[in-house]
């Protein structure tokens, strides 16, 4: 027996019924890697969450990034590799992942569009309180001043 070869001293904590399981050591171990390596953006690094969440399943680990909402499944087999690198893997198969997804469009920006430069109905757009129709001159210059304001350009 091993145990008895290399720890002859603890064999009897090795043969007892008694304590508890150790968990799932391959996904606590590729929390761990992960939330080192790849951290949050700046602006989130102040959260106490943990960016990367991991559950042991049969044949893999699956990997949830909360920044991202991607879930990547890595095999066993390639964690129990000590030369695995496990950061690249999954910037890798996460960059897939979204790669596959639908591409951007306006249709997901629902009533964003409106609130930011209102209907065509309601007049001209403002920002701030610079009119954009009336502050762009004929020669494409933008105008300064109150003038600026109150002119308005023929189109």
């Amino acid at each position: 027996m091993v145990v008895h070869t290399f720890a002859p001293d603890h064999q009897p904590c090795f043969l007892s019924e008694r304590g508890e399981a150790m968990g799932h050591a391959l996904a606590y171990g590729a929390r761990r890697l992960l939330n080192r390596a790849i951290p949050w953006p700046p602006l989130l690094s102040d959260l106490e969450q943990a960016r990367f969440l991991c559950k042991q399943h049969r044949q893999h680990v699956q990997v949830l990034d909360m920044y991202l909402q991607v879930t990547v499944d890595v095999p066993n087999q390639l964690l129990e590799n000590i030369y695995f690198d496990l950061p690249n893997y999954y910037a890798t198969a996460a960059r897939r992942k979204l790669a596959r997804e639908r591409t951007f469009s306006s249709d997901d920006l629902t009533c964003e569009l409106q609130e930011l430069f209102g209907d065509e109905d309601d007049g001209p757009a403002t920002l701030g309180v610079l009119n954009l129709d009336t502050a762009i001159a004929a020669d494409g210059e933008l105008r300064a001043g109150q003038d600026a304001t109150e002119s308005k350009v023929n189109t």
